[in-house]
């Protein structure tokens, strides 16, 4: 018995000192990975961009005023790629010009497929889906309203994105009713985070998004870790997630359409 609570101390001590280094040490990640923008103190907005354009387009962004002589390899956007690292970008302007130009495309007399000007707010944190063609590209933008953690719940926060150029979706866990996670997510749009309870007596959960009329399974993802030992547990606890649905229904690779993790703080 004595045994058994000890861990349990243990594992809750280590978590709560885990809260608050992680989100330092993604702070920190940001800061230093970040020379598209120089940071010059105060509080930084944060952006995460997303590739999903078709017929895997790979870009470059661009932060600055100007159009960059030369276009940074810090800058690249792998076609549906992602990780913490290389898709955060950080910058502490209320109103910043954005540009996405095409990997292909990058000469002096070459224009960018994307250029929009964000206002933003100091300290927030956004989302931002590219997708559609090169002659017709797109995104949306998202303002991420991260739940509070409650230390004692121990949870993960997983949110979807419907960036699919297809009829409205639903999301449930496998084995649970269609929609019963998320009803119906019309293309472009972001549901709400949702609490998904962390325990190592848990499968790992796959997740479902199907066409919510017919009800047809379009594709799955299994989000894994949830029941490991205590250190890949805190790559997951607390942690907030985008599922992002991309693709055209009924397109080849790499148009088909499929479920991209997003995280959003790096561990």
């Amino acid at each position: 018995m004595f045994s058994i609570y000890s861990h349990q101390v243990l594992h809750k001590r280590f978590l709560y000192k885990a809260i608050y280094i992680i989100p330092l040490f993604c702070l920190l990640a940001g800061f230093f990975s970040c020379k598209k923008n120089d940071f010059a103190g105060g509080n930084p907005s944060v952006l995460q961009v997303y590739n999903a354009m078709d017929d895997g387009l790979n870009l470059y962004i661009n932060l600055s005023d100007k159009r960059p002589a030369q276009f940074a390899t810090n800058g690249y956007l792998g076609n549906q790629g992602y990780s913490v690292q290389n898709n955060t970008f950080t910058f502490s302007e209320l109103s910043t010009k954005v540009e996405f130009y095409s990997r292909e495309d990058t000469f002096s007399h070459d224009k960018p497929l994307i250029s929009t000007s964000l206002e933003t707010i100091p300290g927030a944190s956004y989302l931002m889906l590219l997708f559609g063609t090169k002659s017709d590209p797109d995104f949306t933008l998202v303002k991420d309203e991260f739940p509070s953690i409650i230390v004692s719940d121990s949870s993960v926060y997983i949110r979807f994105s419907n960036i699919s150029e297809a009829n409205p979706v639903s999301v449930n866990i496998k084995g649970q009713a269609p929609g019963s996670l998320v009803q119906q997510l019309p293309f472009r749009s972001t549901s709400e985070f949702k609490t998904i309870k962390v325990d190592r007596s848990l499968p790992d959960y796959e997740f479902e998004i199907r066409d919510q009329a017919s009800g047809v399974l379009i594709s799955s993802y299994t989000l894994t870790g949830i029941n490991s030992d205590i250190i890949f547990s805190l790559n997951m606890i607390f942690q907030p997630y985008t599922l992002v649905l991309s693709g055209k229904a009924g397109a080849s690779s790499p148009n088909e359409q499929k479920i991209t993790e997003i995280k959003h703080r790096a561990s």
